[in-house]
């Protein structure tokens, strides 16, 4: 739910002092309302980068993103859209290359749930590669 996510954002940020032009990122990013969210609560994150296999969710994220900065700028609740930060991935993670330098995420995000064990090797290589502060799964250790 979009509480529970902002409430994990906001654990994140206040009480673990995520560092302000942070970068995040979402493995298997769906509609992207995490980052959508991210950035709307705490625009002061530098990049949003949201990878997704699905196509069609792809597509979906960016009309959702379309239609909620719309109406948070009607709202006045922004004053100017907070998604500029924001890129979608239409790529399986196996083959994801980040553009950003060193791989520098402050946040990475995956509802791992999802993810086949075959794909964990290369998640787990990308994030040794990285410099990832803080890993959000939905998964056990031992998993």
């Amino acid at each position: 739910s979009y509480k529970c996510i902002k409430e994990m954002i906001e654990y994140l940020v206040i009480t673990l002092k995520i560092p302000h032009n942070s970068n995040i990122m979402d493995i298997g990013s769906g509609s992207s309302r995490f980052l959508m969210l991210a950035l709307a609560l705490f625009p002061f994150f530098a990049h949003a980068d949201g990878v997704e296999i699905v196509e069609y969710r792809v597509n979906m994220a960016k009309i959702i993103q379309n239609a909620v900065c719309e109406t948070l700028l009607k709202s006045k609740q922004v004053f100017e859209n907070p998604f500029t930060k924001l890129t979608l991935y239409h790529k399986n993670i196996r083959f994801y290359k980040p553009e950003l330098p060193e791989h520098n995420y402050g946040i990475v995000y995956m509802f791992d749930r999802v993810f086949n064990t075959e794909t964990f090797p290369f998640i787990a290589a990308f994030l040794c590669s990285s410099n990832t502060a803080y890993l959000i799964s939905c998964r056990t250790v031992l998993e």
